[in-house]
Parts: structure tokens; sequence; C-alpha cells
């Protein structure tokens, strides 16, 4: 099972272009452009539950399932907004399936930055893999870090885009998971400080199973 701290939006409609600009190329906190960039599709088990997210994802077996575990007590801030991060639990299953129950479609174009966190923020060069998500040069991902996304998403043909910072700590990182998650949470926050491109304060801060859960989807 892996423990994560997160801030995540949405807002209906295309990304913003500075914000994508500045996510995707250099300079600022970033040292290398961003990885990813592939488009893949995901199957939410539906109806929706809002602190439950059930998928498979695009070209996968089994199932990823993910779940609201709590808030944190303090505000973390980003940009020109600030939000409470929430506690997820995030698990695999290999034998449980889907197949034949009702889905949701969501259609996923992703650009991903990694962080190695602690003590302090270093940019890890993703471009990768088959996803160009994975790290170049044969350096793996730490222990205790953070990702951060800028991601296109289309549902029942409708645009919406989602930022989000995923600070986790793995099953190996001893001690509280938690406080480590928050704290590597707290050094991305550091590195990401000050960008006058991430203006979030026209999105809804929601995770995706809420926002597939409560999402208007009138124009």
């Amino acid at each position: 099972m892996r423990i994560s701290v997160e801030l995540r939006w949405f807002r209906r409609g295309r990304a913003p272009d500075d914000l994508t600009a500045w996510f995707r190329g250099t300079g600022g906190p970033f040292a290398w452009a961003a990885g990813g960039g592939r488009t893949r599709t995901d199957a939410y088990l539906a109806p929706p539950d809002p602190t439950l997210g059930i998928k498979r994802r695009s070209g996968g077996d089994g199932l990823e399932l993910k779940g609201l575990v709590d808030a944190l007590p303090r505000a973390r801030g980003l940009g020109q907004t600030s939000a409470f991060p929430q506690v997820f639990a995030k698990w695999r299953s290999d034998t449980l399936g889907i197949d034949g129950q009702p889905t949701v479609e969501v259609t996923k174009t992703r650009w991903l930055r990694a962080f190695a966190t602690l003590p302090e923020a270093r940019e890890i060069r993703l471009g990768a893999g088959d996803s160009g998500e994975e790290p170049v040069g044969g350096e793996e991902l730490p222990e205790i870090g953070c990702a951060v996304e800028l991601t296109r998403v289309v549902v029942a043909a409708e645009e919406w885009w989602t930022f989000g910072v995923e600070a986790y700590a793995g099953e190996r990182s001893g001690g509280s998971r938690i406080d480590l998650a928050s704290r590597s949470l707290d050094s991305a926050l550091r590195a990401l400080a000050g960008d006058a491109a991430l203006d979030l304060r026209e999105a809804a801060f929601q995770g995706y199973a809420e926002w597939l859960a409560t999402r208007d989807p009138r124009p």
C-alpha cells in the first residue's frame, strides 16, 4: 500500500497557455523539460464514489484503488491559493476486476515532473520508458519524493485540466509515512513557490474521485 499527501485542482476547458509553457519548459524551479506527454485512457468504476477511486489503467490488468483517508490540519500555499492537503492510500489488486460493470472512461495526456525531496528538493530528469515518465540515465525514483503533474483530461467529450502535487513515502522509508510525505510535500512546495504562472484560484480543489462524482456535465 502506498501513502500519499496531495494537492490537486481541476478546471473545465484548456489549461492556460502561460501555465502550460511554464510547466513543460525549463527555467524557474525546473532544470529539465517535463516528462510524459503520452495519452492513455483509464476506466473508472461507475457510479463514482467521491472518496474512493477504482480504475483499470489503460493497457493494464487488475485494478488500482485509491481511497481518501484524511486531510492535514494545516493549509499549504501554492502559487496564489492554498488548501488543506489530502491523505490517500493506494493499492493494487490483480484478482479483482470490473469487466461487465459500468465504467467512466477518462482520457489523460499527462506532463510530469519528479523530485527527490529530503532534505531539499532536487528535480529528477524524466523522459525514458514507453510513457516518457521514467527517469533518464537509469536513475531510480526515490523512496521519499514528490510527483507534480499538469494533465489534459477528457471525459464524456468534455475537456478539463488538472494540476496535482503528490508527495509520497514508500514502505521502506521508515517512521510515520504520513509525516514523511507531509515533509516531502513541504519541500516540493518550497521549490515551486513564487511562480506567477501558477494561478489556481479559478480551479476547484478536488481529488480525481471527487471530481468524477461531482463534476457538472453541463457546458
